[in-house]
Parts: C-alpha cells; sequence; structure tokens
C-alpha cells in the first residue's frame, strides 16, 4: 500500500509537503494538552500512513467524486477535515498554554518536517521508488511504462499495474518523443494518452479504457 503521506509529498511537491509535515509535527507535540483529541488525530495519523484513509485523488475529484459516489466522497472529506480540526485544536491549546514558546515549537515542527523530508527524497530504500527526471521508477528491469493524462494523479496511476513500473509523477500533455524505451517491455496509455497509441515504436501497447 502507499503512504498517504509520501503520496502528498510527491504529487504536491516539498512545499506543501513541508507545511503538511509541520503541521503534523506540532500536533503530534501537543498530544499531551488533550487526550482524546490526541488520540483520534494520532489515529487517523496512523491510518493515513496505511494509506486507509485521505485518497488526495479521491478528495480533489470534484467532478466524478473519486468514482466513490457523492455520499462517500462527502464522507472521505468529512474524515480529512476530523483530522485537520483535531491538528489545529492541539496546536491552539498548546500556543495558549506556552504563549512565548509557539516560535520554538513551529521551529522545531519545520526542523522535523525539514529532517523528514530530506529522509525521504535523498536517504535510499531499497524496497522504494526512486524519481529521476521526473519519473517514477520501480524494478530493475522489463518494466511497464504508464503515462497518464489530468484526467489521472499519480496514486491511482500507480495502482494500474503491481510490479516493475516507470510513470511520470505529474500528468502528461505531450508524448516525449526523446523517451527511452530500452528497458520497457509495455506501455500504457490512460485517459486521453491513448491517442498517442501509434507514436509508440518497437514494444506492445495497451489502452485500458478502450
Amino acid at each position: 500500500m502507499i503512504n498517504a503521506h509520501i503520496t502528498l509529498l510527491a504529487e504536491f511537491g516539498w512545499v506543501v509537503g513541508l507545511v503538511w509535515f509541520a503541521f503534523v509535527a506540532m500536533a503530534l507535540m501537543a498530544l499531551r494538552s488533550s487526550l482524546r483529541i490526541g488520540i483520534a488525530f494520532l489515529s487517523l495519523l496512523i491510518s493515513a500512513c496505511a494509506s486507509t484513509i485521505f485518497n488526495w485523488a479521491v478528495l480533489f475529484d470534484t467532478a466524478g467524486y473519486g468514482g466513490l459516489g457523492v455520499l462517500n466522497w462527502i464522507l472521505s472529506w468529512l474524515m480529512f477535515a476530523v483530522f485537520l480540526l483535531c491538528g489545529v485544536w492541539l496546536i491552539a491549546k498548546r500556543i495558549f498554554a506556552r504563549k512565548f514558546a509557539f516560535w520554538k515549537d513551529a521551529a522545531g515542527a519545520v526542523a522535523i518536517a525539514g529532517a523528514l523530508i530530506s529522509a525521504v527524497l535523498f536517504v535510499p530504500c531499497s524496497n522504494a521508488p526512486k524519481v529521476e527526471n521526473g519519473f517514477v521508477i520501480r524494478g530493475e528491469t522489463s518494466r511497464t511504462m504508464i503515462l497518464y493524462d489530468d484526467e489521472w494523479r499519480l496514486r491511482t496511476a500507480l495502482q494500474e499495474k503491481h510490479g516493475a513500473v516507470i510513470l511520470p509523477v505529474k500528468p502528461i500533455l505531450r508524448y516525449p518523443v526523446n523517451i527511452d524505451l530500452s528497458d520497457v517491455s509495455k506501455v500504457v496509455l490512460l485517459g486521453n494518452c491513448r491517442e498517442w497509441r501509434h507514436l509508440v515504436k518497437g514494444v506492445p501497447v495497451v489502452c485500458p479504457e478502450l
């Protein structure tokens, strides 16, 4: 399963990631200020690590509601809102309890967030995908390349194929004519990218939506 926090960092960049991780760090510092709220926040935080909630592709799909239907989509947003409100409550209580220590806490939270992002971006992990030249790469050889448009997001596109894959971090609007297909065994075209199937040479092409 994909960690929702790492997915946010990959899809929205390090600036949004820094704000997100700093918010989480400050809330964690304040867990003891309100034990029941803290337990609720920590439970949702751990669930997000297991990717059971905070599906960014679903939350921000205002047109198709992430394929969940309107009611389930609203419930997903309510759960996300509960997580945010719990975090804000914890941080606010700590600020009022330690008025002059706020900037110290904030600096500590930013430092923790920066360390986490640095670890994710720069510390290699043997079983984790790597990012090179704007592409997510998982596996060593015989990869499946996945190309997707702005109707898809990285997380949902990645779920289309298990095993060795290579796909862009962000949706693309033009076929990457100079891309190296030497280690690619198959190309999967999602959304309007299926119009490029005649441009792919030398490897099989699959368009699941046709």
